[in-house]
């Protein structure tokens, strides 16, 4: 269909800018086609999709097929009366139902004819279970005075001892001389007796609703004195003894024959406990939101600790295994190699303990695509065939077929596999045999993944503290083999997270089998690349030989002297010039006088944080300097952390501790692209 100023898809129509601002659901059909032209986000999620889903597509697919002739009669009227509001049924993506209020408004183009309908869509679920509840209720209500007044036929005395029973209050207030008549215990509810005058009459018992109650409540009462019907109120009445109770009334204003209302009849219940226990609920609530919030801030606050020191740690030792301070020993080469081992050891530490935290605060997200499983496999076996080796043990895989792909998000996959691996190797004794086996299972419709080994296994006791952050199945243990007892337990919440499972089998003295089970559809596999491995040494001559960012000026911005230095040394000796800013104010000074070609901005630093500094930097009057990279260096790991740095300016963000070969990597990429976009 040919845009026009009517049309909601025409970029100078404000209608998507209301669809996107409005809270209720909202969509666009075009009247030809019967297609969405355009749906909102609050329309799509209720029915289970999202926008691009329901974009092209016939609003029919979302009613019953029973009910398309009748929406098709509704439509008619709709576009000969220009508006029109009926209750139907939508059918959501898992192909349950749901009632709607669908109001349509059809929109003429400028040619007259109608182009096409914008659809108001209200959910009425809940008021659908409320007119139930409130249909049950009369029913309730009328049974009961059915059988009340039976009873009062029968005996005067078994209407008392029923009314008594129910815990309840029954009053019947007659309009036009305001006298209520009670049954039921009104002193265990207030505290008055029923001769007391505050409960002869209407005003007087008006008089013991609390004030602030009663200033809400009297529009309503107005209502009811005036309008035939059914209501359920809250509010509170003031006891004898001078305290509030809460009270449901619920009930009916009845009419004459003339239709006026006449009388007031229904039931008062105390729910005192009951609002005193979600007012605890309320505040337990509120304490454990506050205890995630710091909790997530003492995370956020300890990854920056750990990380910063880390980030020294490793580049130094990375700048030392690269001769950058000159030629090494044997001997201190493989110092070296043991103090860079523990630092990623370290790191990986941590981004457990964080990952499980993300986990359990339900802020960890996936990045599924589809990826090569003997791919995965043959990484997560290489970077374990070091440990392996280092103990004797027979590392062995295999995969059938060797070809498959499924949708995952690759990093944790490959995450899972090498915790269980390490695992594995870990608790395998000097010259044993581990494995990884990997089979799919078309029938149910999962890949299989089973690391296996003929370690010290486990009795059944041990297995129901398997997969418990924190714990080890044994004291003993602990003391045999390192470890913070959160491989598994992260792996075990991965695999859920993945919509999977994981299982183990293991025998004391023979060995585990654990297999982690992952849902697959059939797809063509994916063409493998080679594994990662660790680069080593290299002499700083090579690091050093001309390069296409040689030449290029650097900008560090770093408040810890020990990270500078390192990262400082690390990149002059591949040839860059580098300038050092110690706080985010003198960066943004340096960054004026020097016009450097890119900027290393680390975000936590005194006196003007790095995000205040790349907001001034991206706001400078130069043009020419409004573009230059800046990569930006965090050691903040939580959820939004990354959008909040990109969104005040900066290019690229790296977390630390960054290898030094990582960063010129970054550098580089972001100079090329400079060079070639002047």
């Amino acid at each position: 269909m040919s845009q026009n100023p009517d049309s909601p898809d025409d970029p100078a129509c404000p209608w998507p800018d209301l669809f996107d601002r409005a809270g209720f659901g909202l969509s666009a059909v075009d009247v030809a086609s019967g297609a969405f032209l355009q749906v909102n986000a609050a329309f799509a999620g209720r029915c289970g999709y999202t926008a691009a889903e329901l974009a092209g597509r016939p609003a029919l697919d979302l009613h019953p097929p029973e009910a398309h002739r009748d929406i098709a009669e509704k439509l008619r009227l709709a576009g000969e009366r220009g508006h029109l509001a009926f209750e139907t049924v939508h059918l959501r993506k898992d192909g349950t139902r749901f009632p709607v209020l669908l109001e349509v408004t059809v929109i003429g183009a400028p040619s007259g004819r109608a182009a096409w309908r914008l659809c108001y869509a209200l959910d009425l679920t809940e008021r659908k279970r409320t007119e139930a509840a409130l249909t049950r209720m009369r029913d309730d209500l009328e049974q009961l005075v059915v059988e009340r007044t039976r009873e009062l036929a029968d005996s005067a005395e078994r209407h008392r001892i029923v009314i008594e029973q129910t815990g309840q209050l029954i009053y019947d207030l007659d309009v036009a001389t305001g006298k209520v008549f009670w049954s039921g215990d009104i002193e265990a509810v207030t505290g008055y007796v029923r001769e007391e005058r505050q409960w002869t009459d209407y005003p007087s018992w008006k008089s013991l609703i609390h004030p602030g109650d009663l200033a809400r409540l009297a529009p309503r009462i107005e209502e009811l004195f005036a309008t035939p019907g059914r209501f359920s109120l809250e509010y509170r009445l003031r006891h004898k003894r001078g305290h509030d109770v809460f009270i449901l009334d619920r009930g009916c204003s009845l009419p004459d024959g003339a239709g006026r209302v006449n009388r007031l009849m229904g039931t008062m219940a105390d729910i005192t406990e009951r609002k005193r226990s979600e007012e605890q609920l309320r505040c337990a609530r509120d304490a454990a939101e506050a205890a995630n919030q710091a909790k997530s801030g003492f995370l956020a606050s300890m990854s920056h600790e750990l990380r910063t020191p880390l980030t020294s740690i490793l580049a130094f030792s990375e700048a030392l295994q690269d001769m950058v301070y000159g030629p090494l020993t044997e001997s201190q080469t493989r110092a070296l190699r043991s103090i860079a081992v523990s630092g990623r050891h370290l790191l990986d530490l941590i981004n457990d303990i964080l990952d499980v935290s993300k986990i359990e605060a339900g802020r960890l997200e996936l990045d599924v695509r589809r990826c090569s499983v003997p791919e995965i496999c043959q990484a997560a076996v290489q970077l374990i065939a070091g440990m392996a080796g280092s103990k004797s043990q027979s590392l062995e895989f295999s995969i059938s077929p060797e070809s498959l792909a499924l949708m995952a998000d690759p990093r944790r996959l490959k995450q899972m596999l090498v915790n269980l691996l390490g695992n594995a190797v870990k608790f395998t004794p000097t010259g044993g045999r581990l494995g990884l086996e990997v089979r799919c299972d078309p029938e149910v419709g999962a890949i299989r993944f089973v690391v296996w080994d003929t370690g010290i296994g486990m009795n059944d006791s041990d297995l129901t503290r398997l997969f418990k952050p924190f714990v080890q199945i044994d004291s003993a243990l602990s003391r045999r083999f390192s470890g913070s007892g959160l491989g598994l337990a992260l792996v075990q919440r991965l695999a859920e997270l993945h919509g999977g499972s994981i299982s183990v089998e293991s025998t004391p003295g023979q060995g585990s089998r654990f297999m982690l089970l992952l849902p697959w559809n059939p797809m063509p596999a994916v063409a493998p690349v080679s594994p990662e491995t660790e680069p080593g040494p290299r002499p700083a001559a090579d690091l050093a030989a001309p390069k296409a960012g040689a030449a290029a000026s650097i900008l560090l911005a770093d408040d810890d002297p020990a990270v500078s230095t390192a990262l400082c040394d690390g990149l002059e000796a591949r040839g860059y010039a580098v300038t050092l800013a110690c706080d985010g104010q003198e960066a943004v000074e340096k960054f004026k006088e020097l016009r450097p070609d890119l900027v290393v901005m680390d975000i936590h630093m005194p006196v003007l944080d790095g995000l205040d500094a790349i907001r001034l930097m991206r706001s400078d009057a130069d043009p020419v300097l409004r573009t230059v990279p800046i990569v930006a260096l965090t050691a903040l790991a939580m959820p939004g952390d990354r959008e909040r740095i990109m969104a005040a300016g900066a290019t690229d963000c790296r977390t630390k501790p960054v290898r030094i070969r990582s960063l010129v990597e970054t550098i580089e990429h972001w100079l090329s692209k400079e060079r070639r976009n002047p």
